[in-house]
């Protein structure tokens, strides 16, 4: 296989993923309330041995919903979060340095992982990141997703009506 089959076929199994994955990662998106990105060698490879996902929620948010401690950070050059604010100094970040990551994490991503693989018929590395932790890979990420700044809107049938009416009116 020559370099241009080689980067077509890349091409193709990229579009392939964005498409088939696009109504999953919307509701990863709008769930964490976070951005979704498509890595790892689909972006390099013809033949991709996985489809590689990364969810990344806000340090808080990730500490919140798996049972992990915030401590405080100190940020230096060396730091993921340096280049994106450089100036951070210090802030309340995910500790890993422990115990690792908690059981209810393992299990989320396990669960999740499993669902998709089964419907998508080929392995899925679905893993959720606090911020912090997310270091940008190299090709860079594709954004399957991003949070809906009205994620939490919910309108009513009675709101429904009630707005029906004072269109009608006006």
């Amino acid at each position: 296989m020559d370099k241009t089959e080689t980067l077509k076929t890349i091409a193709a199994n990229v579009a392939t993923a964005k498409s088939a994955l696009s109504l999953h990662a919307r509701h990863w998106a709008a769930r964490y309330n976070a951005s979704v990105y498509l890595v790892g060698s689909i972006r390099s490879k013809p033949e991709p041995r996985d489809i590689d996902i990364r969810i990344i929620i806000p340090d808080h948010e990730f500490a919140a919903r798996y049972g992990h401690e915030l401590r405080p950070t100190e940020i230096g050059e060396s730091h993921p979060l340096h280049k994106r604010q450089p100036a951070l100094v210090k802030a309340s970040l995910v500790d890993w340095n422990g115990d690792g990551p908690t059981q209810r994490w393992i299990d989320d991503i396990a669960k999740f992982g499993a669902q998709l693989s089964l419907k998508m018929r080929h392995n899925i590395d679905l893993q959720i990141w606090p911020d912090s932790y997310w270091r940008e890979p190299y090709p860079p990420p594709i954004l399957l997703a991003t949070p809906s700044p009205c994620w939490f809107f919910y309108e009513s049938e009675a709101e429904k009506k009630i707005a029906k009416k004072a269109r009608r009116k006006s």
